[in-house]
């Protein structure tokens, strides 16, 4: 068994984009004056600080010198009332452009305010941004908590942190509405979303919320030749969410599946799962199955192994189980649903019962499948049909199968788990790979000096 496996994965589909990077994003107005530092207000104790405009590469820039730092950094400060009302549920997006020089590490510290005018203030914004020695671009979407009247908000840039000199240039505020979600628009714009910090998700993960988290830009279009019941081989993207829409979340794993038509039929099956420092866990799988509506396994040879980050097989880990008499009743497998919801049809009246094996092994009982119809699925500024088969059972966690209008399976999603169909599976998971292989070694390298000491003690 050989790391190399992942390269034998081939697909022959070509894949188009489901929204353009370039797509254009929701009218947007403006919610500081049009010439914003020519009426900002200035605050500061008398010779703490000092406020100023320059021409610099023929743009405007204010410069801010401080002098003493405060104990409340509010107290020197720029600030404008807003132009134009905010709704809740808005998604505003200040920018702005920044370097700074002065005595400490980093050189400045600009702190981001944007709340009511009065009590209650309802901030819509509160951060504390680093300054470097260069200019640096900031795009940091937000949404709006209340609704605000046109001048009843106040934006501040705070200086009053430490002692140091900050220059700002291209500075906008500007509000998008709720057409689009903050996620959405950050993705239309470009913005990464970490910009918006480390955010939890808040909620269940759906296709349109997973293009926002971008876990892809694109999905496969359907193919108007596609058999579900013919010979095909399709690959998936195994990607994990760690809870948090930008932080932690990888991916972890390609599933390959191979269709042979006949009846029985058969399935060739690799599933290939980065664990932690580099080691992999490579099953696979020789099915036979009924051609019935959950792909019955009738008999299967199944093997599963682990690769240590040196590309060894470690062999006490081994298994191997090889199956010749189909089990009783109604028994599918995890691995054949996703062959078998490809031919089910479009029929909102039909549930299909079943026991499951996991991973050809472990049953786990009395599992429904549904169909719930046709969803417009929003990415972006676009949308796309999808279908969606519902599965829930005793011991197992959801599964939502989302399928073209061709019956291909683009999308199975299951809590934190998500398989996107996606040619380039093998490549993207190689480069997490690598990224493991790499961390394990500089661990490795760190800690074995320690521990050839401690054995020559």
């Amino acid at each position: 068994m050989h790391r190399n496996t992942l390269a034998a994965f081939v697909l022959s589909i070509l894949v188009a984009a489901i929204v353009p990077l370039g797509a254009e994003p929701p009218y947007s107005r403006s919610l500081l004056p049009e010439e914003p530092w020519a009426e900002a207000a200035f605050h500061a104790p008398a010779g703490d600080a000092e406020f100023e405009t320059a021409q610099i590469d023929n743009d405007a820039v204010a410069c801010v010198a401080v002098h003493e730092a405060q104990d409340n950094h509010w107290q020197i400060a720029l600030t404008w009332n807003t132009v134009s009302k905010i709704a809740a549920e808005d998604v505003l997006v200040l920018s702005f452009e920044a370097r700074a020089e002065g005595p400490h590490d980093p050189p400045g510290r600009v702190n981001l305010a944007l709340r009511r005018v009065e009590r209650p203030y309802h901030h819509a914004l509160s951060e504390q941004i680093s300054v470097g020695g260069s200019w640096r671009e900031f795009r940091i979407p937000f949404p709006a908590p209340v609704d605000v009247a046109s001048d009843s908000a106040t934006f501040r840039l705070n200086f009053g942190t430490q002692r140091q000199a900050v220059e700002i240039r291209d500075l906008s505020l500007r509000n998008y509405g709720s057409e689009l979600s903050l996620l959405a628009l950050s993705r239309l714009l470009d913005i990464h979303p970490m910009a918006a910090g480390r955010r939890a998700v808040g909620e269940y993960l759906r296709p349109g919320l997973l293009w926002e988290m971008q876990v892809f830009d694109e999905l496969a279009p359907p193919e108007p030749d596609f058999d579900p019941a013919g010979a095909w081989e399709q690959t998936w993207r195994i990607w994990t969410c760690y809870g948090y829409v930008a932080h932690a979340n990888r991916d972890h794993g390609v599933l390959r599946i191979a269709r042979t038509p006949g009846d029985p039929f058969s399935l060739d099956v690799e599933q290939v799962q980065i664990n932690m420092q580099g080691s992999v866990h490579v099953q696979r799988a020789q099915v036979s199955c009924a051609l019935d509506y959950i792909a019955s396994p009738l008999a299967w040879e199944w093997t599963s192994g682990f690769l240590d980050p040196h590309e060894e097989e470690v062999d006490e880990l081994g298994l191997r189980r090889s199956v010749t008499t189909p089990p009783e009743g109604p028994v599918t497998a995890d691995w054949t649903l996703f062959e078998a919801v490809q031919r089910l049809p479009f029929d909102l009246e039909a549930e299909y019962r079943f026991d499951v094996l996991e991973g050809l092994t472990l049953r786990k009982r009395d599992h429904r499948l549904r169909y719930d119809g046709p969803h417009e699925v929003r990415f972006g500024t676009e949308t796309r049909t999808l279908h969606r088969f519902y599965q829930t059972g005793h011991g197992q966690i959801p599964y939502e199968y989302w399928r073209d209008d061709n019956h291909r399976l683009v999308l199975v999603i299951s809590s934190f788990r998500v398989y996107v169909l996606d040619p380039n599976a093998k490549d993207v998971v190689e480069e997490e790979l690598a990224r493991q292989v790499s961390r394990y070694e500089r661990t490795r390298d760190r800690w074995e000096p320690e521990r050839e000491d401690d054995e020559d003690g």
